[in-house]
């Protein structure tokens, strides 16, 4: 997970489009958002991903994962 968030970091470039209007609905404001990747990041942040989900299916049926789901299914009950 953490190669996941730095492979992101290092790879997505978040940047505001300039607007001369400060009282913006959230639909204006999210479309003045741009987010590009480059075709290398967008490699890099897939492989990291697709680490992520390879790991995620050797552990699913683990005692710790179902142990972890277990408890918070008993926290989500109670009051």
């Amino acid at each position: 997970m953490v190669d996941l968030k730095m492979a992101i970091k290092k790879n997505l470039k978040i940047s505001d489009v300039d607007s001369s209007d400060d009282d913006e609905d959230l639909d204006d404001i999210e479309s003045m958002i741009k987010i590009s990747v480059s075709k290398a990041g967008e490699k890099e942040i897939s492989k990291e991903m697709d680490d992520v989900e390879d790991t995620w299916k050797s552990i699913q049926g683990s005692k710790v994962v179902r142990n972890a789901g277990a408890s918070l299914k008993r926290w989500s009950n109670t009051q």
